[in-house]
């Protein structure tokens, strides 16, 4: 389970999100498939539920759909700009 840390903001720019971690100045710049999916992963957390919303709205595979989530999640934890809480 994932969760959007306090001490990062994002803004939405069009159809973009930016997210920003406060603390450390870091910040990604994300298409609109990355924007979806940081924003299912706000409404929901889980990683699978993720992947199943994205297989009804873009016409992607489950495996390409879970591997960019995956690398999304790697990075963005990297970057302390969203964390694992389970």
């Amino acid at each position: 389970m994932y969760k959007i840390p306090d001490t990062s903001v994002n803004q939405k720019v069009g159809d973009e999100l930016v997210i920003l971690n406060l603390e450390s100045g870091h910040y990604f710049g994300l298409d609109e498939v990355g924007a979806r999916m940081v924003e299912l992963i706000g409404e929901h957390g889980e990683p699978e539920k993720v992947v199943a919303c994205m297989m009804e709205e873009y016409d992607a595979s489950q495996s390409q759909i879970k591997a960019d989530l995956e690398d999304l999640l790697r990075e963005l934890t990297k970057h302390n700009l969203i964390e694992k809480i389970s």
